[in-house]
């Protein structure tokens, strides 16, 4: 996914939150890593709002550019060592004024393997560096010429030796320097979106943006901030005169909105054509949806009406850096919706904004494990550290501390602090169970890729249909072949009361279990899909296979004792075969589990989707399986 050059990696909390602490953090009071979305989850009076309406409104803000700026400045240093010691070698030098002991300082902190460290790498970096120059301002102990080397004896002259290290040490600071940035006013652009919002028009003013300036940004009313244009808080109601203006302006402003109107069209009306009308005698906004009569624009869906408020000015500033900070983005959001708003902010043309929400929707959290460029963090209200507060008789009251920490988008953490279950299948047309999460993720993208390239409707996740994961065996405790019976003393699942429509996909696995699959395929009939291959891997295509051993072993080092074929490992485990056939000496893991299967099953599915662009990428069996899933779908989904 295309992104920009500017977006931020690190950014440094405000000094006016100073209650706040990022949990194992690399630089104390840095928060990273960002990516393009990142969400803020917690309990209620957690303390991410608040966080968030802080980023939101201070300016300047010290941060951080793409990792990869650091990783250059780190080859930078390691390239001022080197010099350092060939000029103090030149000289006839081992030690003057402790710069040998700054010198393996230095060395220490750039050979630093961990790359996760490499935040607190600059940091430790820049403090040696501006030591060093401090040593440079001094003179010899005796103030005079020449300077005796304790080791060597050696005479030299620190004045001449002074200004090629000063040199050396400007050079590097000038361009280091550059990575630690303080973003001005005219750089990024600003955006709040408040829980406060709607396109129902209450007054003339847009009395939620006076109402939300008065209890968070009273600072923002200065002429400073009001005169840079950076900071805007958007709540939807003044959108009847944001059209209006963009309709009437100038060519390049008609343009946009043309735009806005091409993109609703696109993504949430079926490609039909959709026009924005500002009446002038009712000022009110009106929305013409292809052939359907025009109509006011709060006659739409809560939902959709959500959507518009959250993309207007992302589509406006597009061309502009922006940040986007937003509250609660799923309120009126039915899961699709949630799922297609992750979507648009992770397209290539929006590649200059990056977003900030914080949420109590366990959907997205879900969604964050079938998608990239995603970061969570958690927040926690702590009083372990807090010292009580209180003047003359009043009575002591304690300050709590908020943590902050960066989770893995898979840590359970984060949605027990939500306290919530996954529930979204409840709200779809029909659901696919699959075996676990793996399984997901291939039939999903190769799904999505049959669709895109047979020019087929496509169809919504989580509104048209959902995903289910039944875990392997577990699927005895479900009553797919008969009326609820008594296993191990409990009731087994009535499935056709959670969710009627259902297609099952199985896989393939032993012979043993071909009875239980004949009784499945006997009851749901076109409902039931079993895998003509041992496990949801054996379907991928030699050639991804082949690009994702490379890619994890490196282009051009694998070695094989006969090409990879379908047909020798289609009933095999995936693992064992791959170990079998790979002829590299040094690789330093199995691709097999003990049982066999492949042992790195998440991360090996990550990267062979990443490999499956078109129907050549695809085995017929692949095809074959995602023609049976998508009849089914467009079955349960007629009208």
């Amino acid at each position: 996914m295309e992104t920009s050059a500017n977006m931020l990696y690190t950014i440094q909390i405000p000094s006016e939150n100073s209650e706040y602490r990022v949990q194992h953090a690399f630089i104390d009071n840095w928060l990273e890593p960002l990516t393009k979305v990142n969400i803020f989850v917690g309990e209620n009076n957690a303390g991410k709002s608040r966080f968030l309406r802080s980023l939101f409104a201070t300016m300047p803000v010290i941060a951080l550019k793409k990792e990869m700026e650091v990783k250059a400045m780190v080859q930078d240093s390691r390239a001022l060592f080197h010099n350092i010691n060939s000029l103090m070698s030149g000289a006839r030098i081992t030690n003057y004024d402790r710069i040998h002991e700054f010198c393996e300082a230095l060395s220490d902190v750039v050979n630093f393997e961990d790359k996760k460290h490499d935040t607190a790498r600059v940091t430790e970096l820049l403090r040696i560096v501006v030591e060093l120059s401090e040593k440079c301002e001094r003179k010899d102990a005796f103030g005079e010429v020449h300077y005796r080397d304790a080791t060597t004896q050696h005479f030299f002259n620190p004045t001449t030796f002074n200004q090629e290290l000063k040199k050396l040490l400007s050079t590097f600071l000038n361009r280091t320097m550059k990575v630690f940035e303080t973003y001005e006013s005219n750089t990024y652009k600003h955006v709040y979106i408040p829980t406060l919002r709607g396109l129902r028009e209450i007054s003339t003013n847009d009395i939620y943006r006076e109402r939300t300036f008065d209890d968070y940004f009273g600072k923002l009313k200065s002429s400073t901030y009001q005169h840079s244009g950076m900071h805007l808080v958007f709540t939807g109601l003044d959108l009847y005169n944001e059209v209006k203006k963009l309709l009437l302006g100038n060519l390049q402003n008609r343009n946009k909105i043309n735009e806005f109107q091409t993109f609703l069209g696109k993504y949430f009306f079926e490609g039909k054509p959709v026009t924005l009308l500002p009446h002038i005698d009712s000022k009110v906004l009106y929305v013409k949806i292809g052939d359907e009569a025009e109509q006011p624009i709060y006659k739409l869906g809560d939902g959709l009406q959500s959507i518009i408020i959250m993309t207007f000015q992302l589509l406006l500033h597009k061309d502009a850096f922006i940040l986007l900070f937003i509250e609660e983005p799923e309120i009126y959001l039915h899961p699709a919706l949630q799922r297609k708003l992750i979507e648009i902010f992770l397209l290539p043309e929006f590649a200059k904004a990056q977003i900030f929400f914080t949420t109590h929707s366990n959907h997205f959290l879900d969604l964050t494990l079938d998608m990239n460029n995603i970061s969570v963090f958690t927040f926690k209200k702590d009083f372990s550290n807090s010292s009580p507060s209180g003047e003359n008789s009043l009575p002591l009251e304690i300050e709590p501390n908020f943590i902050i920490e960066n989770v893995n988008n898979e840590d359970s953490q984060a949605l027990e602090l939500l306290g919530v279950n996954i529930s979204s299948v409840l709200l779809s047309n029909c659901t696919i169970w699959v075996e676990g999460i793996t399984d997901r993720f291939y039939i999903r993208h190769m799904l999505n890729t049959y669709i895109q390239h047979k020019n087929l409707n496509s169809y919504l996740e989580d509104l048209h249909y959902s995903f289910v994961e039944y875990s392997g065996n577990n699927i005895t405790h479900w009553s797919f072949l008969e009326s609820p019976q008594i296993q191990n003393g409990f009731r087994t699942i009535n499935v056709d009361r959670v969710c009627g429509k259902l297609m099952l996909i199985t896989d393939k696995d032993s012979d043993k279990k071909m009875p239980r699959h004949e009784k499945l395929r006997e009851r749901l009939g076109e409902r039931f899909f079993c895998l003509p291959c041992r496990e949801i891997e054996n379907i991928l295509h030699p050639k991804v296979i082949t690009s994702v051993i490379e890619e994890y072993e490196g282009t051009g080092q694998v070695q094989f004792k006969k090409p990879i074929n379908e047909k020798d490992y289609k009933d095999k485990f995936l693992g064992k075969y791959l170990d079998s056939v790979i002829l590299n000496p040094n690789r330093t893991a199995s691709y097999a589990s003990k049982s066999g299967t492949i042992s790195d099953k998440v991360n090996f599915a990550k990267k062979a989707i990443s490999h499956i662009h078109s129907l050549d990428d695809m085995t017929q069996d692949s095809i074959v399986m995602c023609e049976r899933i998508y009849e089914f779908i467009k079955k349960c989904n007629k009208c």
